[in-house]
């Protein structure tokens, strides 16, 4: 009788008389379907059809590079498999178990007979093929999945309360910076409601069961109806429901299976396949019991956001001098404040990341679903946060302070900006929330030379103005912007380091001794490598504070080849070395030049990372004045001499080498430029068409192009940001 009930659930058996639904319940085999296991492969005849009992599959197809994409869930009450069987055509796409999933399977030379029986089950049939043609539309039909985020502390269970009240904070946190509603689901003991004091501890004293308001797109009507309809499905559980601002609701489940957790994870999966639909973002607090067995039954979508507590006096201790340098970009020319004391993680907690890391490596590799979360005192903001990067290279690692913000003018941004996000936990929260969300802005530099230096006037802009960046890519010179911001210096600190270091260097032509014996380079690049280096040290690139993304070419394949992770100095020289000008650079399999070859401002690299908003900052421009021969009038008089000598007339006339060169690229970096403007947000284009791409000493008149024009975008960029939100 079971059975039958699931039938009556199942769109093609809807209206289906009982002495039918008898002969398939007669007709039916029983599966059991493991986690991973794949159950249809596109392109092979159906054989089938199969309706879920218990679990959750993925319905999915493989992109010609070879990416699995989502195209939905099914669970209890869903089928798939009868359309081939009805057309005779091979399987439309791949369907794989995520949990342990319980089928019933009805072949298909039964379902043909059945159907020629009752013709009745046809309505049934169209009203599934009416629903699936509303979602051939993928980019619909993955929209209306919310993305759930499980958040989990390495401290396990006894952590409870901390971790519920640290994720009921970052999703109010989320509700500040989006339109869209989300749920907040909390498996836990059902004697713990009543008491209202836990409640409040957990920041849910707010919760009321009144309907959620302030919202026409509100869910929770929705959500109500759902879990009415799923009551029968789940004999012996219990919820409570209720809101605790608008666009913010909070369930509470409570499962008979306290002493079988795994029963437990797999209702909790069957459970979110059903809300889903229903809310853009949920937020699962989840107490595991082991992490192997929880990293093993992770969904493939879902995402963990893992909390570390720092706040325990054994975690942290006083940095010593050695630390800071090593920590600090250029420690000696921003040393210490008197007075301030700085912190590093103890070896314990050292070792205690690194197992994580090691255990993220067999469980989920190659990801980018895993966020972890430093929780510490504000007091003690987390000096080698660079090292823990470097620890999750595929990961999102994150700070979260715990206390009032520390007032700006001591907030220590000068020298790193780890210790500027450690001392602001609402700037921390805001940058957690939108990774989790998947809502990060990006910002994509483009190569130009010493045109590149507006870039620094555009992030000088950004960050006065409070427009968030958690993404950078960049080729040529845009890379050296990034790589020297996303490497833990403030804007301020960017403007002057930056000055500091390059406009000593004016017109690199000019230095005789850099060039080279012409067979693969006419420069070596001294000057350049030199100052990298200095500026550098020997920092990693998946160290950096903010990813940062380095894009090249490879002459050997003549691809593109993006770099997040290995020396970022080595990175930045490849990304801008010249073809003909500088000498390629060996990394591993690949010999680099300049990343502006094939990509000349990397928009869509950081789409491609998962940037809702994209700022690309363009210093290509569409004509070169450079190019154009001056007048006898306007001549140097170097020039004008060495035109009047017959031997030196041709020297003197026309562009030099490194001009054509570049410029030759740039003609295509336009053409390229246009291309990949389907992925750009807002473009920045300052106005650096009258500036030399060879003179670094003009250093501040670029800087503030750059600052004007991002001013002149900034209302485009607010749009942008909330049409995302």
């Amino acid at each position: 009788m079971a059975v039958i009930g699931l039938l009556r659930n199942v769109s093609v058996f809807q209206d289906a008389p009982e002495e039918l639904l008898r002969e398939v319940v007669e007709a039916l085999e029983p599966r059991q379907v493991s986690r991973g296991q794949l159950i249809c492969r596109r392109g092979e005849p159906g054989s089938c059809l199969h309706i879920i009992r218990r679990g959750q599959v993925r319905v999915s197809l493989t992109s010609p590079e070879g990416v699995e994409e989502t195209l939905g869930y099914l669970g209890p009450g869903d089928c798939f498999g009868e359309m081939s069987l009805l057309t005779e055509e091979p399987v439309s796409a791949n369907v794989t178990a995520t949990v342990p999933t319980e089928l019933l399977s009805l072949k298909g030379d039964r379902f043909t007979n059945l159907c020629e029986g009752y013709p009745i089950l046809y309505r049934g049939i169209s009203r599934t093929l009416s629903r699936r043609l509303r979602d051939t539309n993928l980019k619909r039909f993955v929209s209306r999945l919310g993305r759930v985020t499980r958040f989990v502390s390495d401290l396990g269970p006894q952590d409870r309360d901390g971790l519920i009240r640290q994720v009921v904070n970052l999703a109010e946190t989320l509700g500040e910076i989006i339109q869209g509603s989300t749920l907040i689901f909390i498996p836990t003991d059902p004697a713990s409601w009543e008491a209202e004091a836990v409640l409040g501890g957990w920041g849910l004293d707010r919760l009321h069961a009144g309907e959620s308001e302030g919202a026409r797109d509100c869910p929770r009507r929705e959500l109500d109806l759902t879990l009415a309809d799923m009551e029968p499905d789940y004999p012996g559980h219990v919820y409570r429901l209720g809101s605790l601002r608008p666009r913010l609701d909070a369930l509470l489940w409570g499962s008979p299976w306290g002493d079988r957790p795994w029963e437990c994870e797999r209702t909790l999966n069957e459970i979110l396949t059903r809300l889903k639909p229903l809310y853009p973002q949920i937020f699962v607090v989840q107490f595991r019991w082991s992490w192997d067995r929880f990293l093993a039954q992770l969904p493939p979508d879902d995402h963990v956001a893992c909390f570390v507590d720092l706040t325990q006096p054994d975690c942290q201790q006083p940095a010593r001098d050695e630390d800071y340098e090593i920590h600090v970009p250029e420690p000696k020319r921003y040393p210490p404040k008197r007075g301030e004391r700085y912190w590093v993680l103890t070896p314990t907690t050292l070792e205690r990341l690194r197992n994580l890391g090691s255990l993220l490596e067999k469980t989920l590799p190659g990801t980018r679903r895993f966020h972890l979360l430093l929780r510490h005192r504000i007091d003690r903001p987390v000096l080698d946060y660079s090292s823990v990067r470097r620890m999750f290279p595929d990961s999102q690692t994150h700070l979260l302070p715990i206390g009032q913000s520390v007032d700006a003018s001591t907030n220590g941004r000068g020298q790193s900006t780890a210790l500027y996000w450690g001392k602001r936990p609402d700037t921390a929260r805001g940058r957690i929330v939108r990774d989790l969300a998947g809502i990060q802005v990006g910002l994509a530099l483009g190569g130009g030379g010493a045109r590149g230096l507006a870039h620094i006037g555009v992030i000088k802009v950004l960050e006065e103005e409070g427009i968030p960046v958690d993404l950078l890519a960049g080729s040529s010179f845009g890379a050296v912007v990034a790589a020297a911001y996303g490497v833990g210096r403030g804007a301020q600190r960017l403007v002057d380091d930056m000055r500091h270091h390059w406009k000593p260097m004016g017109n690199f032509l000019l230095d005789v001794l850099d060039y080279n014996f012409p067979r693969t380079s006419l420069l070596r690049g001294r000057k350049i490598r030199r100052m990298i280096e200095l500026a550098m040290r020997e920092v990693a690139i998946e160290e950096c504070h903010i990813p940062v993304y380095v894009v090249c070419t490879d002459l050997i394949t003549g691809k593109e080849v993006v770099l997040d992770r290995g020396p970022l100095g080595k990175a930045i020289f490849a990304s801008g070395s010249l073809p003909g000008i500088f000498r390629p650079v060996e990394w591993g399999e690949y010999l680099l030049v300049d990343g502006a070859v094939l990509n000349k401002v990397p928009a869509r690299v950081l789409r491609e990372r998962g940037a809702s908003v994209i700022l690309a900052v363009n210093v290509t421009p569409e004509k070169d004045l450079g190019l154009e021969q001056p007048e006898p009038g306007e001549l140097s008089m170097r020039r004008r001499v060495l035109r009047s000598l017959p031997v030196f007339r041709g020297l003197a006339s026309g562009p030099n080498i490194l001009r054509i060169i570049s410029r030759s690229l740039t003609v295509s970096g336009l053409h390229q430029s246009r291309i990949h403007s389907d992925v750009i947000d807002v473009e920045i284009k300052p106005r650096i068409e009258h500036f030399d791409f060879l003179r670094f000493d003009q250093y501040d008149q670029v800087v503030a192009a750059g600052e004007e024009a991002a001013r002149r975008a900034l209302p485009e960029i607010r749009e942008a940001l909330a049409r995302r939100a």
